[in-house]
């Protein structure tokens, strides 16, 4: 063996070694947020109408988008602060007073959020829109609650951005390698 197939060997993998040991040049770090839970609990009327009945396509989708695109924000390290949100219809037996059941209807709003920021000034405004939505779609209610339902901690990556200087959120690089085929 010659003098330089053996020093581009050895030159090819102290290169390697030493990239490896560099790591890479993001640097992760995982940061706690307090993430609060509030349900907006709205009591249907005549619950034996919605026995059988599924929520209208475009109450989960197109007003949940609407309601995001409206008060959606983020944080100084760059996440958002509205974390999820979604509609939900339950359906209950009850027993009165006088032992007779009967059924109740509830639909319900989940929303999820960082506690550091802002947004329970805006609960109501959100509570009011969603109230909103509900009456447009025909949703006949007796009453409306707002109740909290969580509150932890909940750590999310961030990094610390070299042209900045600031932490923003990080999210996985998406992959060009195709998936591969299940058989």
């Amino acid at each position: 063996m010659n003098k330089y197939t053996l020093g581009t060997i050895v030159g090819a993998s102290l290169l390697g070694f030493a990239k490896s040991k560099l790591g890479s040049s993001v640097k992760l770090k995982a940061k706690k947020y307090q993430v609060n839970g509030f349900r907006f609990q709205f009591v249907l009327c005549d619950a034996d109408m919605y026995v059988d009945h599924e929520l209208e396509p475009q109450l989960e989708k197109e007003e949940i988008e609407e309601i995001f695109q409206k008060y959606q924000s983020v944080n100084a390290d760059g996440i958002e602060v509205i974390q999820s949100m979604r509609f939900e219809l339950d359906i209950y037996d009850e027993m009165d007073g006088y032992g007779d059941e009967f059924l109740e209807a509830y639909l319900n709003f989940f929303i999820h959020f960082l506690d550091e920021s802002n947004i329970e000034e805006i609960l109501s405004d959100i509570f009011h829109t969603v109230r909103g939505i509900v009456e447009d779609y025909r949703y006949d209610m007796s009453e409306a609650n707002i109740d909290n339902i969580y509150s932890n901690e909940e750590d999310f990556l961030v990094y610390l951005d070299e042209k900045t200087g600031k932490w923003k959120s990080y999210s996985a690089p998406k992959s060009n390698i195709p998936n591969l085929r299940v058989r």
